[in-house]
């Protein structure tokens, strides 16, 4: 539970301190489906925000971005987010809806994020307790 509410609050807060600065956004699903196009396009960018970049090795990325070490492969996205359904080893029922709750809290927020609406001004980020 602790580790998907400091994932929410992590996105939360460095959209929240990063607002108005340059950003280069990119996604899991982007770098997996082509690696190094996605790196290429993510210097050109940060080239763009001012940073000056040098290089680096396509064979090294190749070999560290790898879609079979993912636990589901490839996502695909459209413009529906299909999430798996939560999965629990708890028989305890207060703890198996305590951990429901914040999946699909965590489950919303990624699928906002995939769309862009959480960089939205006004978008209503999850209660966590």
């Amino acid at each position: 539970l602790d580790g998907l509410k400091l994932w929410i609050w992590y996105n939360r807060e460095s959209l929240r301190l990063s607002a108005g600065m340059c950003r280069v956004i990119t996604s899991n699903d982007a770098l997996l489906k082509n690696p190094k196009k996605e790196v290429v396009r993510i210097q050109e960018e940060l080239i763009g925000c001012g940073l000056k970049l040098g290089s680096f090795n396509s064979s090294i990325l190749e070999s560290f971005i790898n879609a079979d070490f993912q636990h589901g492969g490839i996502i695909q996205s459209d413009e529906s987010c299909n999430v798996p359904p939560y999965e629990s080893s708890t028989s305890n029922a207060a703890t198996l809806a305590a951990e429901q709750d914040i999946y699909e809290k965590s489950m919303k927020v990624f699928c906002d994020m995939e769309t862009g609406k959480t960089f939205s001004t006004d978008y209503v980020w999850p209660i966590l307790l």
